[in-house]
C-alpha cells in the first residue's frame, strides 16, 4: 500500500506519501508530515521558445494521486510537493494554427527506471526532443501543391529524454486535429520525435 495524507488548504505541510506498507494482521502506521520542495522550469519546443498551454502532470512514484498544471504564456511551470521520487509527464493537443513548433499531439513521460527523486527545490527546463520535418508536395510533374493537408500516425520512442530523465514518448497529427497544410511552394513544417526501435512514421497528404 502507499498511503496519502493530504493537509488542509493553508497548511504548511505537503501532501505526504509513505511507501511500500505491508501487513497481515491488525497494524499501526506513523505517517510524518513533510515541508514542501518546488519543482519549477519551462517546457520549451527545440528552438529554445517558451510552449504555452502544454500540460504537466506529476504523482509520487507507484501511485496514480496526480497533480496536474498548465504552462503559462512563457512556458512557466511551478509544483510544490513532498520530497520523494516521482513520475512526471508533459503532454498537448496543439492546434497548428497557434503556430507552435510542437507536435500536434504528444506524450512524453520519465522510463519506469527512471524516477524523479526531489529531495530539495529543484529546477528542471524540459525541451522536447521532437525535430523538424520539412515535407514538399508536388504534383507528377514535379510542381508544388499548395492547400495539401498532412497527418501522421503516432511512432514510440523509449530512448528519449524529459528534462534530465530518461523518457518514452510518443508524437503525431492525427486526423482528428485541424491538419497543417501546404504552403503556396508545396511546403510545411512539422515537428515530430524520433522514431524509435519498433515503428515507424507513415505521412498522409
Amino acid at each position: 500500500y502507499t498511503f496519502t495524507a493530504a493537509p488542509p488548504p493553508g497548511s504548511p505541510w505537503a501532501v505526504t506519501n509513505l511507501y511500500n506498507v505491508a501487513f497481515t494482521g491488525d497494524t499501526s502506521v506513523t505517517l510524518t508530515l513533510a515541508s514542501p520542495v518546488t519543482l519549477s522550469g519551462r517546457v520549451l519546443d527545440p528552438l529554445g521558445s517558451g510552449l504555452p498551454n502544454q500540460t504537466i502532470g506529476i504523482a509520487p512514484w507507484g501511485t496514480s494521486n496526480w497533480i496536474y498544471q498548465t504552462t503559462d504564456s512563457s512556458g512557466n511551470y511551478s509544483f510544490q510537493v513532498a520530497p520523494g521520487d516521482y513520475q512526471l509527464y508533459v503532454y498537448a493537443y496543439n492546434y497548428p494554427s497557434a503556430g507552435l513548433n510542437a507536435p500536434a499531439s504528444y506524450y512524453l513521460y520519465n522510463s519506469n527506471d527512471s524516477p524523479l527523486s526531489l529531495t530539495a527545490s529543484t529546477a528542471m527546463n524540459i525541451t522536447l526532443p521532437a525535430k523538424r520535418v520539412r515535407v514538399r508536395v508536388q504534383d507528377p510533374a514535379g510542381n508544388p501543391v499548395a492547400n495539401v493537408t498532412l497527418t501522421t500516425n503516432d511512432s514510440y520512442n523509449p530512448n528519449l529524454m524529459l528534462g534530465t530523465l530518461a523518457a518514452d514518448g510518443y508524437s503525431s497529427y492525427p486526423s482528428w486535429l485541424p491538419p497543417p497544410a501546404t504552403n503556396a511552394s508545396g511546403d510545411v513544417d512539422l515537428w515530430l520525435f524520433p522514431n524509435g526501435p519498433y515503428n515507424t512514421y507513415t505521412f498522409t497528404a
